[in-house]
């Protein structure tokens, strides 16, 4: 039911450039969809309404959850969305899907998951039944026991993703379930130690401070004032 992007005054969305050989290719040009919530139809799938236009919009279990908990049909939504085409192009029966996520990290991580060799849309959308943070967290600490728990996850394809992704999601994870090397202050740049010493002003421990300033110089190895390098932080945090 989710009609093929148009051109139009407004619509800002248009049709892909490209479609990645067979199977699903991701594409995002419809980023960010808001509208009127107007049916739920199952356990995966919305009907929202912009301006006239009525998109369908499949969500993982877990999006599903929060969506139910936070809104009513009738209310306003905000959907950061991912844009993509099921089947083959070879074969011209390709057809276009939005997968909705009501936080931009979700979406993130979800792309992330995805990337997995053999591990496609349709699986990570029943796997998500707990939030991203937790799932990330198995795979960074290697938790096989819990990843199996999870639909659509084996053993070989809880093996398949800790091998693939982890130490890649530390930004998704849970901060207390994550290692940490942790420098004493004298092997830490100042810049650094002054921005760990706002953060536990603020109120955060010190195993947290130093794993969001990691995580930060990772994204921002740039960085080198501890202005730029709490604002960076509060920037993520306020993002995600």
């Amino acid at each position: 039911m989710i009609p093929l992007p148009v051109y139009g005054e407004g619509l800002g969305v248009g049709f892909p450039l490209s479609v990645h050989g067979e199977g699903p290719g991701v594409g995002f040009l419809i980023a960010r969809i808001r509208g009127i919530l107007t049916e739920i139809l199952d356990e995966h799938r919305v009907i929202v309404e912009v301006g006239g236009i009525y998109y369908e919009i499949l969500l993982p279990v877990i999006v599903m959850k929060e969506l139910r908990d936070r809104h009513d049909v009738g209310d306003e939504v905000t959907f950061s969305t991912i844009y993509e085409f099921e089947g083959s192009a070879a074969y011209g029966n390709l057809a276009p899907r939005l997968i909705g996520f009501l936080k931009d990290r979700d979406k993130k991580f979800f792309e992330r998951l995805i990337k997995v060799k053999d591990f496609g849309v349709r699986k990570a959308m029943k796997a998500l039944v707990v939030p991203s943070e937790d799932v990330a967290s198995a795979i960074e600490r290697a938790d096989f026991k819990f990843l199996t728990t999870l639909p659509e996850i084996g053993k070989r394809t809880a093996e398949k993703i800790v091998a693939e992704l982890k130490g890649k999601l530390t930004e998704f994870a849970r901060a207390d379930s994550v290692p940490v090397e942790i420098s004493s202050d004298d092997e830490m740049p100042d810049f650094k130690r002054e921005a760990i010493q706002v953060l536990l002003q603020l109120g955060y421990k010190r195993t947290e401070a130093n794993i969001m300033v990691n995580r930060a110089m990772t994204r921002k190895p740039e960085i080198a004032t501890s202005e730029e390098l709490v604002k960076e932080i509060f920037a993520h945090t306020k993002a995600g």
